[in-house]
């Protein structure tokens, strides 16, 4: 995902490691080479600025297991009033 400023002069690129591993390592080899992506963007894209680009981590998929972890714990499946899911049971 790419959060992009308003006046489109930043941008913001969450990204997730292939495999989930090695997150910090991967994070400053995108920090370093994002003057090469903006060149690139600038080259490809016609537009005034080419953004600034940032790098961040992306967290969401650990909070998403984290929830659907603690939502299928018996206590809580008891108080939303239904029985916890089975391992049979189809994700969505």
């Amino acid at each position: 995902m790419v959060d992009v400023s308003p006046d489109l002069r930043n941008a913001l690129a969450f990204i997730v490691p292939l495999g989930g591993g090695e997150g910090e390592k991967k994070l400053a080899a995108m920090r370093r080479a994002a003057p090469y992506f903006r060149a690139r963007i600038a080259h490809m894209v016609n537009m005034r600025f080419a953004p600034e680009l940032r790098f961040e981590l992306d967290h969401s998929f650990d909070h998403a297991t984290r929830i659907e972890t603690l939502l299928r714990q018996p206590e809580v499946a008891r108080d939303l009033g239904g029985e916890p899911p089975g391992e049979d049971d189809e994700k969505i």
